[in-house]
């Protein structure tokens, strides 16, 4: 009897032309004969996958006649993907596609509606419940008057809280709620003689940013005495021009204090023993380490995208996230208030907004339409589509991020940014 072979494919989305089991769109452009784009000006993933679908119904006579390539697809990180890729792989599938996402990782756009799911998996094994609660907050704004967005009941039900509210006073329909989560311990956090906080906040002036970081490093030395470099991870939330030249100079500071290296997660994927490791928010996704230093250096906004990716950079601890602002006095009092209302209740106590002091559903609908591709993705696709040697690509990647402030970036830009560094390196 002839065993029956099982193949498990990891891909990327979109892929390249010159590797066909690089990614999900690449195999099946390869397998059924279809044109391959690259990444255009023109053309996002979105409308490559959209195109493929066209060209199939066109070789094919209907959808329904296309050859199955898999027996079932995972999704990790369905947030970021579009509903023509959804469906391109639901075209080709046997079985079934199965979607994992998390609409608070979402980092290209606003928070998505809550849409319908077989399973919900509302329980974090990795992040203590209260720095989860906290995260959830600071991306929210829920400390603050205008909240980013608000859900109904069993919508907050469905993101693991426990919900408790009382009528609030002189203020018709609204109540006071108070937020609940099922305490899940992955280590033990709380015994005695533990001086680990699961979260705290700090607030750096002018030139004190490096001073500040390295405190920090030293107090999670001084309370943890077995701690090690690859035990702490530092992200940089919303790089700017600043932000990598100042992280050159900490790495130094670093090497000449503890003797430890860096790895800079925007260069490269791959980690070392006595390294520690820095990143920008770009590079985020699939990062755990038992201690966090998150770094804010720009002035925080009602932005869900910025908002999103400190939720996320804040949860990639499984002992203690510690937030960094930098001249953000007031915003840091306010924050500072609801990590202590936490820590004492082990609750998050909230006043529900009205209509007027929430952003709204305009603002998720607009941003859904919109393309949601990182910038670090756009990199990738102009790397494929110029042949640049992967040994090549971090370089020019860090300096088409430095060149592009915050979210004012187009593909355009990018595009011709890259283009220019990397003629002036092929030149030399």
């Amino acid at each position: 009897m002839s065993k029956i072979k099982y193949w498990i494919l990891m891909m990327r989305g979109w892929g390249s032309r010159y590797d066909s089991n690089s990614g999900v769109y690449t195999y099946i452009c390869n397998e059924l004969g279809l044109s391959f784009y690259n990444y255009s000006e023109n053309n996002n993933f979105d409308d490559v996958c959209s195109m493929a679908l066209t060209e199939m119904e066109s070789i094919f006579g209907s959808l329904d006649n296309i050859p199955k390539l898999f027996d079932y697809i995972l999704i990790d990180e369905s947030q970021d993907f579009s509903e023509s890729f959804f469906k391109l792989c639901e075209v080709v599938t046997y079985e079934s596609i199965i979607m994992a996402g998390d609409t608070f990782q979402t980092i290209v756009g606003e928070v998505p509606e809550v849409i319908s799911t077989d399973y919900v998996l509302n329980r974090c094994y990795r992040t203590d419940n209260r720095t989860l609660m906290f995260s959830h907050a600071v991306g929210l704004g829920l400390f603050e008057d205008t909240k980013i967005n608000w859900f109904k009941d069993e919508e907050w039900e469905l993101f693991g809280y426990r919900i408790l509210k009382k009528e609030k006073k002189d203020e018709v329909n609204l109540h006071q709620y108070t937020f609940t989560r099922e305490p899940i311990h992955r280590i033990e956090t709380n015994s005695v003689g533990n001086k680990n906080k699961f979260a705290e906040i700090i607030n750096s002036f002018n030139d004190s940013l490096m001073d500040d970081i390295i405190k920090v490093i030293d107090e999670i030395r001084t309370n943890n005495s077995t701690v090690e470099a690859r035990d702490i991870g530092i992200i940089f939330i919303q790089p700017n021009k600043f932000t990598y030249n100042f992280i050159d100079r900490l790495s130094v500071e670093i090497n000449i204090k503890y003797k430890w290296n860096t790895i800079k997660g925007y260069e490269t994927k791959d980690t070392e023993a006595n390294s520690l490791f820095i990143t920008n928010d770009y590079n985020i996704k699939g990062l755990e380490f038992p201690f966090i230093i998150c770094v804010l250096t720009n002035r925080i906004t009602n932005n869900v995208k910025a908002r999103n990716t400190l939720y996320m950079g804040m949860t990639r601890s499984f002992i203690s996230s510690i937030l960094i602002l930098k001249n953000e006095e007031s915003l840091a009092e306010t924050w500072e208030k609801g990590l202590e209302q936490i820590s004492s209740t082990n609750s998050l106590i909230v006043d529900e907004p009205d209509s007027d002091h929430i952003i709204g559903e305009i603002t998720i609908i607009q941003s859904l339409e919109s393309d949601n591709r990182t910038l670090d993705k756009v990199c990738d696709e102009i790397f494929d589509n110029l042949f640049i040697p992967i040994n090549k690509q971090a370089n020019l990647k860090q300096q088409a991020v430095i060149a592009l402030l915050g979210d004012d970036w187009t593909e355009e830009k990018v595009s011709n940014i890259i283009q220019i560094n990397w003629k002036m390196m092929t030149d030399d």
